[in-house]
């Protein structure tokens, strides 16, 4: 089966918060981890840090995963495109992208949240390591300073704190990405379903859930352009 085509309105708000989730994905996966404090307040002077958490992860970058890495880069590359439309006051567009294409919007603004929440640790575990044990032991101290620096700027101590993505530190284009996640991870969720012949899923996960609202950036409308979803292509 070919991928789905869906057409996505957008606005400035979103075109914004979209670059910035490809650039920041990107960099997390290529391990160029500097680009990360460009956003979030507390990290934009820890650039001996990232540095050193690129250091640290560098020599075990899977090579065996690249081309699929590659290509979630190459689809983020060619979504960051649309910046090109040049946004207006007031301003939106209606394009059409592939499904693979959008799931690697979704995963990128799932991990632009996650920054802005704080969850540094979970980010790294994006990056494309080899399996082994050297591997894991330089996660394990990457994970370290990625707390250390958490500790530091926010007082959070402990394994798995953050900020709740609704809390006032969360940057606001950090929440808008997040929206912009929920809505594209629930129509295409649910377009799966159908494409499976079933109206209803077996277990109530949260990619089921209609998406919250946080900002006042209205949300993306997210819809396929065969409305039968089933057939594809």
């Amino acid at each position: 089966m070919g991928h789905v085509l869906y057409r996505v309105t957008v606005n400035e708000e979103h075109v914004e918060a979209i670059n910035i989730a490809a650039g920041h994905a990107t960099a997390v996966l290529c391990c160029e981890m500097i680009p990360l404090g460009a956003y979030v307040e507390g990290l934009e002077h820890q650039g001996d840090t990232l540095d050193r958490i690129t250091g640290m992860l560098l020599p075990f970058l899977a090579r065996e995963k690249q081309d699929h890495i590659s290509d979630t880069v190459k689809h983020l590359r060619q979504v960051q495109r649309i910046a090109d439309l040049a946004p207006l006051p007031f301003w939106s567009e209606t394009i059409t992208v592939s499904s693979d294409k959008l799931d690697a919007v979704s995963q990128a603004c799932e991990m632009l949240a996650r920054l802005g929440m704080w969850q540094i640790e979970l980010l790294l575990g994006y990056v494309p390591l080899e399996f082994g044990e050297a591997s894991s032991v330089a996660l394990e101290s990457a994970k370290q300073y990625a707390r250390a620096m958490r500790a530091l700027h926010t007082g959070m101590t402990g394994v798995g704190c953050s900020y709740g993505i609704a809390q006032k530190e969360v940057p606001e284009i950090c929440k808008i990405a997040f929206e912009i996640h929920q809505v594209i991870r629930h129509r295409m969720a649910w377009d799966a379903l159908a494409r499976e012949g079933k109206s209803e899923p077996v277990f109530p996960l949260v990619v089921y859930d209609e998406p919250i609202k946080l900002t006042n950036v209205p949300l993306i409308k997210v819809e396929p352009v065969t409305r039968d979803v089933r057939q594809g292509g």
